[in-house]
Order: C-alpha cells, then structure tokens, then sequence
C-alpha cells in the first residue's frame, strides 16, 4: 500500500528505508506485531554489528545496508495503527 511513498522517499532522503511486512489481525493478535517490530529492530543490529556476511540470510544486502546506514540512528514511523504501533515498539525497546 505505501510502496509508492517509500520509493518516492527513499529518492529523496539520504537514508536507507526499510518496511516491515506485518502480518494482520485477526490472524495475529496483539502485542505479536509488537514482537516482530521489536525483532526487525534487532535484525537490523545484529547486521550493523556482524562483519561475517556468511552468517546472514542475505549477505550481498547485508553488506549494502551497513554500507548505506548507521544501525546507531533509526527512525520509526507509522501512520494511524502503524504510529501505534511504533510508540509501543520503541517504549519496549526503550
């Protein structure tokens, strides 16, 4: 649904943008989608903080996003249940 807005700023900001595809409810219930913001966050660390490419599922984008984007500073945002969403995410991160 927001592909469009990403691509547009991704071109137009010098950062690296990366969506998370969450899995809807009623399928998953709360705090699951919590869980998997928390866990993305994480991902991105664990690939910030690896020099061992190896060791990831995908190590060609492994190595382009440590080029691109500093795992020190992260920016969420959502809009409507995804700003939600993101408070919860980063008051449980902390």
């Amino acid at each position: 649904m927001y592909h469009h807005f990403y691509s547009r700023l991704a071109c137009s900001v010098p950062a690296a943008i990366i969506s998370i595809d969450l899995l809807l409810a009623p399928e998953r219930r709360w705090p699951t989608h919590v869980d998997t913001g928390i866990a993305a966050l994480r991902r991105l660390r664990s690939i910030g903080l690896t020099e061992n490419d190896g060791a990831l599922d995908d190590p060609t984008a492994a190595k382009l996003l440590r080029e691109a984007a500093g795992v020190s500073r992260v920016f969420l945002f959502g809009d409507s249940s995804g700003g939600n969403l993101v408070h919860f995410v980063t008051v449980r991160v902390g």
